[in-house]
């Protein structure tokens, strides 16, 4: 036995993210760890790396108990952590980068670079790399990038190595290329743990796989004795009813948007290296699911959409116009809204009160003509809007910094809607708030399509996809493969799709 984490338990707060979890992983084995988004996978990664410090349970390696909270240690004691966002030092050569930290010392305290050269080169070779270890990080791509954190890995010794969604950014060649490496290393008694969201590539290269839900483990099962199907529902489809089977928590029927008031059409939209020939429309007073795996292109689209990113082809009518939006400003001025996933460095300025934040996108209203605003007029559209949103707040004056994250979003929507956009591009809208903040988001969001306008969400919820929008489009790795009515759509299916799973 390799690795031996038992009854790996984190709470923060009130709310207990992992629970209980157990795992093992053998010397020479490929162990798959999967689980949707908020599963746990994370925090058990961060207590097995010690860079979470688990309240209960232990982390043993090779017979040696692992100090809680010690990444160093833990490090030192054999593992090694490939994440799938790699921090490197990109204008330090990669041999540099390789031994970071541990660079051989010559006389006077000078570095050795003859040997650097030399480790690093031996190094590359473990990994099949032929790269210049002189040149620069920068230079290099993203597969190279990553097969050098594995070289670093093993110059390490590393006994057990653990990826996470490595393959989110590679192409199919590269994908074949770092299969065959991980089957070499585990042929040589390297444990590996894979982290990935894509369960065809888990039934491909694992040998066990383990699956958390909710916090909780599921189980561990042999890969080559579980279907896919078994797996997913494992994984949670968090729910197997349908729509129609099932009481709408929003106050958004199904069925009251206006089909002959397209607000959006999108033809045959692309963006070189992000997604490739979307097609889609939104009509007035309907909620359009977006979803799809970590690199999947959903973003890149909202934001093409929007003007933040350029397209490379394609048309996007709305607004009178079937140009792509060149800029946000003039997405704005056709009336086109938008909610950044990154609540926190993009949607609203928590150093600026709630007043502020709400009144932002309105501020023409609440001048005079030579420019000059009026405190009372912003007040009291700040205090409408704080009703309006059910904003939980101190008054107008509180710092969006300290209120709860659900709030904060609540402020976020509320600047936008301010704005009377018809058209709103959400990305994760309900993403890390608490139930009762979910629902208040996902009423808000309803009421607009009440009173008009079209909404483009994107998200990885399963359960608010269902519940909340009228249609869901699935892209996988660029492409658009799935369109359903969430009418008659349950979880599972859903999920399969997601996956790029075919039915």
């Amino acid at each position: 036995m390799c690795l031996e984490a038992t009854g790996a338990t984190k709470i923060y707060g009130k709310t207990t993210v992992l629970q209980n979890v157990s795992m093992n992983v053998f010397r020479g084995e490929i162990h798959g760890l999967v689980g949707r988004n908020g599963a746990g996978k994370s925090t058990l990664v961060g207590g097995i790396t010690g860079l979470v410090t688990l309240d209960h349970g232990q982390v043993i390696l090779d017979g040696v108990k692992l100090e809680p909270g010690d990444p160093e240690f833990a490090l030192n004691a054999g593992i090694a952590l490939v994440p799938q966002q790699m921090s490197s030092f990109p204008t330090l050569s990669v041999g540099e980068n390789l031994l970071v930290g541990r660079l051989p010392m010559g006389k006077h305290g000078l570095v050795n670079w003859t040997q650097v050269w030399e480790l690093a080169e031996t190094s590359l070779k473990l990994v099949g790399l032929d790269v210049n270890p002189r040149v620069p990080m920068a230079s290099l791509g993203v597969a190279s990038r990553q097969m050098i954190a594995i070289a670093q890995a093993l110059s390490r010794s590393a006994k057990l190595i653990i990826l996470d969604e490595p393959t989110a950014a590679l192409a199919k060649p590269e994908i074949s290329r770092l299969f065959k490496l991980m089957r070499n290393l585990a042929d040589a008694g390297v444990a590996i743990i894979y982290i990935s969201h894509h369960l065809q590539e888990v039934f491909s290269i694992t040998d066990r796989v383990t699956v958390l839900r909710d916090g909780l483990s599921r189980g561990t099962f042999q890969t080559s004795e579980i279907s896919s199907d078994d797996l997913i529902r494992e994984m949670g489809a968090s729910s197997a009813l349908t729509k129609r089977a099932r009481k709408s928590q929003t106050h958004h029927s199904s069925m009251d948007f206006h089909k002959d008031n397209v607000l959006l059409e999108v033809k045959d939209l692309s963006k070189e290296n992000a997604f490739s020939k979307i097609s889609l429309t939104i009509h007035s007073g309907e909620i359009v699911g977006l979803t799809g795996l970590e690199g999947c292109g959903k973003h890149e689209l909202v934001q093409t959409l929007f003007g933040l990113q350029g397209a490379s082809s394609g048309t996007a009518t709305f607004g009178g116009s079937s140009k792509v939006a060149q800029r946000p400003r003039e997405s704005i001025s056709r009336g086109m809204g938008y909610l950044s996933q990154d609540r926190r460095g993009e949607s609203v300025f928590e150093q600026f009160n709630v007043a502020d934040n709400l009144t932002m996108t309105v501020l023409d209203r609440l001048q005079n003509k030579w420019g000059f605003q009026f405190p009372s007029k912003a007040e009291t559209v700040a205090k409408n809007a704080i009703n309006t949103y059910g904003i939980i707040c101190t008054g107008p004056e509180q710092n969006v910094g300290t209120l709860s994250g659900g709030n904060q979003q609540k402020v976020a929507l509320g600047k936008m809607l301010e704005s009377g956009p018809s058209l709103l591009l959400l990305e994760e809208p309900t993403q890390g708030v608490d139930i009762a903040a979910k629902a208040s988001i996902t009423t808000i969001v309803a009421e607009a399509c009440e009173r008009g306008a079209g909404v483009l969400l994107v998200s990885d919820e399963i359960e608010t996809l269902l519940q909340v929008t009228d249609r869901v489009i699935v892209l996988y790795k660029g492409a658009q493969i799935a369109e359903f009515d969430t009418e008659d759509l349950d979880g599972e299916t859903l999920i399969r799709a997601i996956e790029g799973i075919e039915a």
